[in-house]
């Protein structure tokens, strides 16, 4: 993949904004006490899944191996499959919550899911049109 024409810097503070508010409520919500242990479980493979992505990004957005990955497509395979699970076990565990009457957490579970959708559509508003600007055909 050649060099992308987008700004490197600004596409990682971007992408990683909303996954630092994932981790942050994540954090936020493992300190809660009386909660199930597999609230717990799961609670903390969101924030796994979060610092994955975050690793994910630090990596592959860097001046150094932005070159490395094929192509933008497959890139934003990789990128999604962490964020996916991010917001498969928000509702899981919104469903969970809700059945258990621990309403007090779910204002908190929305906010990572919705964080997670908003990371998806950055993601696709910055490397969608980066990869068509690249693919001169």
């Amino acid at each position: 993949m050649s060099t992308p024409s987008f700004d490197l810097s600004k596409t990682r503070h971007e992408l990683r904004t909303p996954i630092n508010h994932i981790l942050g409520f994540c954090e936020m919500l493992l300190e809660e006490e009386r909660l199930p242990e597999r609230f717990y479980q799961d609670l903390r493979n969101v924030h796994a899944s979060g610092k994955r992505l975050l690793e994910l990004i630090a990596h592959h957005f860097d001046e150094r191996t932005i070159s490395d990955a094929k192509n933008l497509q497959e890139l934003q395979h990789e990128l999604r499959t962490p964020v996916n699970h991010i917001i498969g076990y928000s509702e899981l565990l919104e469903d969970y919550a809700n059945e258990i009457g621990l309403d007090r957490v779910v204002p908190d579970l929305n906010r990572i899911r919705e964080a997670a959708r908003q990371w998806l559509t950055l993601m696709e508003e910055l490397l969608i049109p980066a990869e068509v600007a690249a693919d001169p055909a």
